[in-house]
């Protein structure tokens, strides 16, 4: 008879590295731009919204979309940054319970997106959206919700934005 486990697998292990990993790279991609004089935060939806008026919205549905394309939050622009990695402590255990589900195969509800010209932002589901970026996904199944940013529609550019 082997030794006794308690409830602390590999995939643990597996997951609470992951999670150091990716708060690392947080903290590196941080000095980096500081260094550089660069802003490593997420796009706050609030300022884009505020910037472009935006106002007219509707709901697209559930799409498939590019992790890339991903670039604010609504809500917790400064929990993680440009690269949707962790920033801070109080992320582990949400991030590391997604992190398990997306191991185990779990299938956990799509991220809640809001659409503006080609780009994104998450008003719900940051911690999926983060995993997902860190595994390389190359998109996200999310369900989405688009604003109508007048005369510029279709033609918005990362500099309207600020990126």
């Amino acid at each position: 008879m082997g030794p006794i486990v308690l409830g602390y697998t590999k995939l643990d292990s597996r997951v609470a590295v992951d999670f150091s990993a990716a708060r690392n790279r947080a903290l590196v991609n941080d000095v980096v731009a500081f260094l550089l004089g660069r802003d490593n935060d997420l796009l706050s939806f609030s300022e884009v919204q505020r910037n472009l008026q935006l106002c007219t919205q509707w709901y697209v549905g559930v799409r498939r979309v590019e992790v890339t394309k991903i670039v604010g939050s609504a809500n917790r622009h400064q929990d993680f940054d440009r690269s949707f990695l962790p920033r801070h402590a109080h992320s582990a255990e949400r991030w590391t319970r997604v992190h398990r589900a997306y191991h185990e195969r779990v299938s956990l509800p799509p991220p809640l997106l809001l659409k503006v010209g080609n780009f994104y932002f998450v008003y719900d589901g940051h911690h999926r959206t983060s995993v997902a970026r860190a595994h390389g996904m190359a998109t996200i199944e999310a369900d989405v919700i688009e604003y109508d940013h007048g005369p510029a529609n279709g033609n918005l550019r990362p500099g309207h934005l600020n990126i």
